[in-house]
């Protein structure tokens, strides 16, 4: 008997056909994204991180503290430096209350005078810098890599 061949056999033929080329192209696409990824995580591993030089192991002298408290004045009220050794890791926690209202214009000061002005400030006398800042989560810094135990 022979087979004949109707109009919905060969519509349902023609979507078969068009699911396979999207299912083709979407993993296709996945591919790519996955290799791009691997390739930026490969690049960020291998990237040489800066030389931060000795640690000193004395405490944050005075002047610098007063200095940072002097910055930090400007950006958090009741503005708070502390130095916390733990098992050969210095951690300089921030503490404070923003005193710009909105979050949005208070992230938009901060983050500059931490990254241009207390980072490098603090890297020669500790490993991490942190925040305890009312109604903000902002993530620790490292300042150097971390002591090996």
């Amino acid at each position: 008997m022979a087979q004949t061949h109707t109009l919905e056999s060969h519509a349902d033929e023609h979507e078969r056909r068009r699911e396979r080329r999207w299912m083709a192209w979407g993993l296709g696409i996945m591919v790519l994204v996955a290799g791009y990824g691997i390739y930026v995580a490969r690049q960020l591993a291998d990237r040489p991180m800066a030389d931060p030089g000795p640690l000193r192991a004395h405490p944050l002298p005075d002047a610098l503290k007063a200095e940072i408290l002097g910055m930090l004045d400007t950006q958090l009220v009741g503005a708070q430096l502390v130095e916390i050794n733990e098992g050969g890791l210095r951690d300089f926690r921030i503490k404070g209350t923003p005193r710009a209202t909105l979050d949005k214009a208070f992230k938009a000061a901060f983050r500059p005078l931490v990254v241009n002005e207390l980072m490098p400030r603090l890297r020669p006398y500790g490993h991490v810098i942190s925040f305890e800042i009312a109604n903000m989560d902002f993530p620790p810094a490292r300042l150097r890599p971390l002591p090996r135990k």
